[in-house]
Formats: structure tokens, C-alpha cells, sequence
């Protein structure tokens, strides 16, 4: 194993570590976000979406690679309740919802340590930020192995009961690079059911099947069928965009994207009940990321947590996205990088 520092612009830091077969993470303090994911070969290969600088992240997208908090997702019109208080979370003023928790921690400078594989960012949040109870201080650790697993957990406390569920928003394309769509990957999704979407991208409160439509992932399925077909859920979002409810089937894989052709994947295993996939819809055209010309449908999310909805469809059975004071929250997921 072998861990580098290096200046990566407006004082922030890149850190890289790189195991003994040739694999590098790269994290940054901006946002505790993932930079780049490497596999070694011919040429070089990153197999996540970054750019090369902290000025060009705070220009073009800081959501790309970074951690999401305190909330991932979408708060319909950002208001909540806990313990008979209600709190009105920050929103957006064209939505009227909260999103990814009002752009918290994406842009923060988190404080961190190396220790032998692993970078441990820390960081904290007071009481009232964008509008949530509660001083907290949260953990997020990457690790990378020479089993090639980039594994993320997650810890927190809270000094107030609050809201906390975050996920980290990593792009996957197994090309290496975004002038390619990811229409030839193949996405498998160990879910029998998925979150159908409003106009605004929210949860409307009902459930729905996989079976018999072009959300079925249980088996591997080729993403330029979703993209070419017209189910509606998928047309309203231009692909996907939606929240998957995992069967958290023993000794199998959450989910996995496949690039056949190239014998290259990502299994993804995770302790939460819900992934988020969303593949690149409203990426715009022309993007430059490190080079090269983005288009749409140009890399896909495996955004792990409690679904969307769980605050205000109680009745569906989600999950809780409540934190306790005092209490410890804790989440992990692996992605396991096959080449």
C-alpha cells in the first residue's frame, strides 16, 4: 500500500492510495468526495467521473464524487417533523424542495487523517444549518484493499434528534471516459420493487413492481433498452432517476454494473435498504471533464440509503432517517472493482 498528498488548489488536498495491484483511490477534503478510482492496464484507466481541480469541481458540478448530507435526496417542500416540532429545512427556490440537504457538505473543507489504508474525513455540522436540529459530527472513511474494494462508512452523533441519511455521489463509466454513453454497460439491481417519481423527481407514495417493465434488473439488463423504451416512469425523467427498495437477498450482490465487452465491473454491496440510480440525465452536453466532451447518459449513481419518501410516506414502510441524540449512526458500502 501506498498513500500520496498532493495540493489540489484553493487549500484544498488530494490524497491518493494505491494498492499493491496497481488500483488508486483518490479522495479530496472538498466535500470528502472520491476524484478518481484507477485501474492499471495498457493505458490507465479511471472509472469514476472527477476533474482535475478543487476551482474546476467548485465551477462545473460540486455534487460529482462528493458526500451528501445530512440528507440525500429529496425533502418535498423541506419541512419535517421530529417530536412534535416542525423544522423547514432550506429549499430550492424553483422546486420548492429540499435537495441533498440543501447542498450541505458538498462544498465544506473536512478535516482529515491517513492511517495505513484508509483516509478518515470528519466534520460538523451545528445546530440550525440549512435548517436542521442538532450539532452533529459525522465520519466518513474510505478504505481501498488488495481485494480491490473501495469500501465508504458512514458514523454520526447528534446532540438533538435530527434527520441524517447520506450517500456519496459517485458517476460510474467503466470506459473511462464521458464522450462514451453508458448505453453498452449492463446494470443489475438485486430489487423487486422501485419508487414510481412525481414531475418534480419526488416519491408520490405508492410502491410499484419491477416485474414485466424496463425497471426489472434483477437480471442484467443492457441500459440502451431502458433508454430506447417508452415506460414512463422512464420518459419523465429522460432515464432513470429513481430509488430501487433492495430484497437484501442473502449472499448476493445489492448491485452490479457490468461493461461485457471490456470484462470490467463494479459489484456494490451496502448496508442500506435503498439505491438511487440516476444516469446522467440532465448532464449537459460539451461538459469538459478532464478533456473530454461529456454527453448525456455519460455515467450512472449507486447513491446507498433510506429511499426518498420515508419522512412523508411513513405508511410505505421505508426506513427511519431520524437520528437520536446521543444515539450512533453507522453505514457501509462496498464497491468491489473487477478487471
Amino acid at each position: 500500500m501506498k498513500i500520496t498528498k498532493k495540493d489540489f488548489g484553493l487549500g484544498y488536498t488530494l490524497i491518493e492510495i494505491e494498492n499493491d495491484n496497481g488500483v488508486k483511490l483518490r479522495v479530496s477534503d472538498l466535500g470528502a468526495r472520491i476524484v478518481g478510482l484507477l485501474i492499471p492496464g495498457e493505458k490507465t484507466r479511471d472509472l469514476v467521473v472527477g476533474f482535475d481541480n478543487a476551482q474546476e469541481y467548485i465551477q462545473k458540478d460540486l455534487y460529482v464524487g462528493a458526500t451528501i448530507g445530512r440528507t440525500a435526496g429529496r425533502l418535498i417542500g423541506g419541512n419535517f417533523k421530529i417530536n412534535e416540532t416542525i423544522y423547514q429545512a432550506d429549499v430550492n427556490e424553483h422546486t420548492g424542495n429540499t435537495l441533498h440537504g440543501a447542498n450541505g457538505f458538498i462544498s465544506d473543507k473536512w478535516t482529515f487523517s491517513i492511517k495505513n489504508n484508509e483516509v478518515v474525513f470528519t466534520h460538523t455540522s451545528p445546530d440550525g444549518e440549512y435548517g436542521y436540529p442538532g450539532n452533529l459530527s459525522v465520519e466518513v472513511k474510505y478504505t481501498l484493499n488488495n481485494d480491490n474494494i473501495w469500501s465508504v462508512e458512514y458514523q454520526a452523533k447528534t446532540d438533538k434528534d435530527t434527520l441524517f441519511n447520506p450517500t456519496n455521489h459517485v458517476y460510474f463509466n467503466l470506459t473511462g471516459n464521458v464522450e462514451n454513453t453508458i448505453n453498452e454497460h449492463m446494470l443489475m439491481i438485486d430489487a423487486d420493487e422501485f419508487l414510481p417519481l412525481s414531475q418534480h423527481s419526488t416519491p408520490i407514495g405508492i410502491k410499484e413492481k419491477v416485474k414485466e417493465t424496463v425497471f426489472d434488473f434483477r437480471q442484467p439488463k443492457r441500459l440502451s433498452e431502458v433508454f430506447a423504451s417508452d415506460f414512463p416512469q422512464k420518459k419523465l425523467v429522460d432515464g432513470i432517476d429513481h430509488p430501487f427498495l433492495l430484497n437484501k437477498t442473502k449472499n448476493k450482490l445489492d448491485a452490479a454494473l457490468f461493461l461485457p465487452k471490456e470484462n470490467i465491473s463494479i459489484e456494490v454491496t451496502t448496508s442500506e435498504p435503498a439505491v438511487i440510480i440516476y444516469t446522467a440525465n440532465g448532464w449537459p452536453d460539451g461538459l469538459d471533464v478532464r478533456g473530454q466532451s461529456s454527453v448525456k447518459h455519460s455515467s450512472i449513481t449507486f447513491e446507498t440509503q433510506v429511499a426518498p419518501g420515508a419522512v412523508e410516506f411513513p405508511e410505505l414502510k421505508l426506513g427511519t432517517i431520524i437520528l437520536k441524540a446521543n444515539e450512533t449512526y453507522t453505514s457501509k458500502t462496498d464497491y468491489k472493482i473487477k478487471f
